[in-house]
């Protein structure tokens, strides 16, 4: 195949009209810069260094295998917008986004707009619809949050499984629906005692202590932590005790209250292992002789431990040998 070497957009033009003449090339308004047009960077799906010369352009995203303009960068009202069939206006940003129909799984991840819905990439119930008569599918309409949202209500089993969102309970035989979708405040999110509020991602999220693998456990890091010394895992303190009193946070013997953070935390004996011991605030590992042979009789401080027992003992010996 022949091929040609050709001056880059950037260097070849620097005003928007020539730029705009050259079907290679495409002008970037936000930036003033001429860049190379989407269309002409060439995608392998296979090939993550095709799709990162894609994807490094900040007006181009790859679609259905494919390097095409964002659509961000191609309309910048909701009508201009309206006229691409592949994208969609977002009114909580106020930008051109991309139709949920068109991304990947990858890219559906990440899209504020869109969720996965089996294998499709479909729009988030909050953007479907802003009528009750138009929620439904997938959706019902909240009469607490006047909002359109995810439920799993009367879904058939093979549904219920390939939502994501849903869980199937085999005993009852329903589809049931998980934290997340469940719960959108964090006031009926602790009430459900299957469920706890992630202060962190402002979500709804499984009960730590109802999982009952480790792995699963640390995929929830922002709220749970496995307990190497009971095996199970267990709710971080630091959202266990979210907007809680200190005292509260000290009574369980998991916890502390730092007040250097200001927060509940995990105590020191409780951590995993000695990194994570030095690299958290409040804690110290300190190696000595003694502390080498008699690991019990030394607290993290350093400080010797003396057993009332072995003092007995010896005092009865000393006692022996005097007479």
């Amino acid at each position: 195949t022949n091929s040609l070497c050709l001056m880059q957009c950037t260097m070849k033009y620097t005003v928007q009209v020539p730029c705009e003449a050259d079907s290679r090339c495409m002008w970037d308004i936000t930036n003033a810069i001429c860049r190379t047009a989407c269309s002409f960077i060439i995608v392998d799906s296979t090939d993550p260094v095709s799709i990162s010369s894609c994807t490094s352009e900040a007006m181009c995203e790859v679609s259905s295998n494919l390097c095409k303009e964002r659509c961000d960068s191609r309309a910048f009202t909701s009508t201009s917008c309206a006229g691409y069939a592949d994208c969609q206006w977002n009114p909580d940003t106020g930008k051109c986004a991309s139709k949920c129909s068109t991304l990947d799984s990858n890219s559906c991840v990440g899209a504020v707009m869109c969720m996965m819905y089996g294998d499709s990439c479909i729009n988030r119930c909050e953007y479907t619809s802003t009528n009750p008569n138009d929620c439904t599918g997938v959706c019902k309409w909240d009469t607490v949050l006047n909002q359109c949202r995810p439920t799993c209500d009367n879904l058939p089993q093979t549904t219920c499984k390939m939502a994501g969102m849903c869980l199937w309970n085999a005993t009852q035989g329903v589809c049931t629906a998980t934290c997340p979708v469940k719960h959108a405040t964090m006031f009926t999110c602790d009430a459900d005692k299957e469920c706890i509020w992630d202060p962190t991602n402002n979500d709804c999220s499984k009960m730590c202590e109802l999982v009952a693998s480790q792995v699963e456990c640390q995929s929830l890091r922002d709220t749970c932590e496995w307990s190497a010394q009971f095996t199970e895992c267990v709710t971080r303190c630091d959202v266990k005790f979210y907007n809680r009193s200190s005292a509260l946070c000290e009574a369980d013997s998991r916890c502390h209250y730092n007040n250097i953070l200001g927060t509940c935390v995990t105590s020191c004996p409780e951590l995993p292992n000695q990194p994570v011991c030095m690299a958290t605030s409040g804690c110290c590992l300190l190696y000595t002789s003694d502390a080498a042979d008699e690991e019990d009789s030394v607290d993290l401080g350093g400080r010797r431990i003396i057993k009332k027992k072995k003092q007995k003992k010896k005092k009865e010996e000393l006692e022996e040998e005097s007479k």
